[in-house]
């Protein structure tokens, strides 16, 4: 039986015809022929594929091996990293009133500096939540040695610890910040909105105010609530009880 090859001359089919002993090209119009078998001939038979005798480099192989495992390794990091992040943020409150502590145990003659250097810090922050504020209220509360646990019911109540808050009564006043200033007690005190609606200047006032209340009902603590939130006038007259009752419930949670 005869084998098959390629024509050299026009890449059609030759055939190797073995009793002549020559290969032929079988396109009539092409002469091509050559004794025995060609060297140069391809049996089309027995050919391999193309891709079965294409080998990708070694080192090429290695490098998509490295690219993969970088890349894993970089997945890694960014996720360690952000967990480092997470963490230090949970840990955030909990490591300032440490510092804040350590400044006033171990160095009492410096603390007030310091702590005002803190309070610089943050006050250049954009407080957006409420761990935020609750860290600035207690440590501006522990500083003027007032009961922070006093000043975070009030906050909770008021604004639910939302330095930003503003809201309109229906009498037409507008209560500011985290501890819900009304316009009358901003003129009492000469408050601006600006300065209730920044945590530490508002703390600031707050304690003040409730200080006054106490030293003047003898620590009356509900009643000093009742001042806060109706006015002396307006306590006077048996209002704010509901209010001092709630504040007052939170405040045995808190304790």
């Amino acid at each position: 039986m005869s084998n098959i090859y390629i024509c050299p001359k026009c890449g059609r089919i030759a055939e190797y015809d073995s009793y002549y002993g020559r290969t032929y090209c079988t396109r009539t119009a092409c002469d091509w022929s050559v004794k025995g078998i060609p060297s140069t001939g391809k049996d089309t038979k027995t050919r391999s594929s193309p891709m079965k005798k294409f080998k990708i480099p070694a080192v090429l192989i290695w490098a998509v091996i490295s690219l993969f495992v970088l890349m894993q390794q970089a997945e890694i990091t960014a996720l360690r990293t952000n967990l480092t992040a997470l963490k230090a943020d949970m840990e955030k409150n909990e490591a300032t009133r440490k510092i804040y502590s350590d400044l006033f145990l171990e160095h009492r003659e410096y603390a007030e500096g310091e702590f005002m250097r803190l309070v610089e810090l943050f006050d250049s922050v954009q407080f957006i939540d409420a761990e935020n504020t609750l860290t600035i209220i207690r440590l501006v509360c522990d500083w003027r040695g007032f009961d922070y646990r006093i000043a975070y019911a009030t906050a909770v109540k008021e604004s639910g610890l939302n330095p930003d808050a503003v809201s309109v009564n229906d009498n037409g006043t507008t209560d500011w910040g985290v501890f819900a200033f009304n316009d009358v007690v901003l003129e009492q005190y000469g408050i601006t909105p600006e300065i209730a609606l920044n945590p530490y200047t508002a703390t600031e006032y707050y304690i003040k105010i409730m200080s006054n209340l106490l030293d003047k009902y003898d620590g009356d603590l509900h009643y000093a609530f009742r001042c806060y939130y109706a006015g002396e006038y307006g306590a006077s007259q048996g209002y704010g009880n509901s209010y001092a009752d709630s504040v007052m419930s939170m405040l045995e949670d808190v304790m």
